[in-house]
């Protein structure tokens, strides 16, 4: 009989019309005016936005009750001071966590047997921020319809996105079907790069010396899980560094999460360093003097500090035909560079002067509005809504 009860609940737990059915239960809960629960990226990191609206909501409210979502199998360490449940899909106790609490953040979207219930709230701040490749209702063709009802249930249920620039507000608007708010201050994420702020962790972490430069190389991933485009020469990058800066220079390899697992043709060493485990993907911006990237949204982070941003992208037109793309990348102000001689010679060639004018120019024709306080101002709603 026992046996007989546990298959059945290990069934019911793979129906999502029983994990709806469980948000609707779990209303015999009150709702904890107290409890806000993050989760950044499906649970695979404790970053980005949620980690620094988290780490001010920790410090101005000690007392509040901050629970992670975090994914078992890539099991990040939640902020000190908060509580972690396992993120999934089967995770009964994710759902009770949600159903109970106050105020959701989130940087992607919920899964699509997801309910919210009156009096609860929920910020969605979206990992991409401005992007290369096009996403949700602007990518049907390439995303399957499952994906796309989990969008449109996102954002029927977000109260508030977060928006960095009439570019993101407007792709919300139309390719996210949201309706709602904005608060249109910036991501919070960016607030130390527009301020310049450098705590060091970065050196201290990979034990570079102060006198050293640090490039960072953060490619995106691939939909068909192809690893040749990773294939990037280290080598024959540093001396091309060395010989324009005459500096010596430390390469930080941060890939995308979905490529954690993955195994691409990358050759660390003591110059070739593997950052994709660090938690924080702003403290690596704001250390790095030089970021490389393909199609990842990073580069327009980056693009707040007005620092060298270069394009090295081996298999554009293969990309472009899997995902379309929003700008042509050759109109961009970032070098582009489809092969390792190329890229040598795009840093060989750099104009620092040109670069900033055109990168001024792109900055106001998309609107960027990174205005610092965006933090505070992310807060300042979530206080809000803990209070009604």
């Amino acid at each position: 009989m026992r046996e007989t009860v546990v298959s059945l609940l290990r069934l019911l737990r793979k129906q999502n019309w029983f994990k709806t059915f469980l948000f609707y239960a779990f209303r015999i809960y009150p709702v904890r005016k107290n409890k806000i629960v993050f989760c950044n990226f499906s649970g695979k990191r404790c970053g980005d936005s949620p980690r620094t609206i988290s780490d001010a909501i920790r410090e101005k409210h000690p007392d509040w009750d901050i629970v992670w979502l975090t994914h078992p199998k890539y099991k990040p360490a939640p902020p000190i001071g908060t509580r972690s449940v396992n993120f999934g899909e089967h995770s009964i106790k994710m759902i009770y966590e949600l159903a109970t609490a106050k105020v959701w953040v989130d940087s992607h979207t919920k899964f699509a047997f997801t309910r919210k219930r009156r009096r609860q709230f929920y910020m969605e701040t979206w990992h991409g921020g401005i992007g290369l490749k096009k996403v949700e209702g602007d990518a049907t063709d390439a995303l399957d319809k499952p994906y796309l009802d989990r969008v449109r249930n996102n954002s029927k249920m977000a109260d508030i996105f977060l928006s960095n620039s009439d570019w993101c507000s407007k792709l919300y608007r139309r390719a996210f079907w949201f309706n709602g708010e904005f608060l249109e201050y910036g991501l919070p994420r960016n607030d130390r790069l527009v301020k310049g702020e450098s705590s060091g962790k970065i050196r201290k972490a990979f034990n570079i010396p102060t006198s050293t430069k640090i490039l960072l190389y953060a490619p995106t991933f691939r939909a068909d899980e192809r690893m040749d485009c990773y294939s990037l020469d280290t080598s024959a990058l540093q001396s091309a560094l060395r010989k324009k800066t005459q500096c010596d220079w430390k390469i930080l390899i941060r890939l995308h999460p979905v490529v954690m697992q993955k195994t691409p043709p990358i050759e660390y060493s003591d110059d070739v360093l593997d950052a994709t485990s660090y938690p924080d993907m702003q403290d690596l911006l704001v250390e790095s003097d030089c970021l490389i990237s393909d199609y990842s949204s990073c580069i327009f982070d980056f693009a707040i500090l007005k620092r060298p941003t270069f394009l090295f992208a081996t298999d554009l037109a293969d990309y472009q035909k899997d995902r379309d793309v929003y700008f042509d990348l050759h109109s961009l102000p970032f070098p582009l560079a489809e092969s390792n001689d190329s890229l040598c010679k795009k840093i060989a060639d750099f104009d620092k002067e040109n670069f900033q004018q055109e990168l001024s120019k792109f900055i106001h024709d998309v609107g960027l509005h990174e205005t610092g306080i965006s933090t505070d101002k992310a807060v300042e709603q979530i206080e809000v809504w803990m209070e009604s």
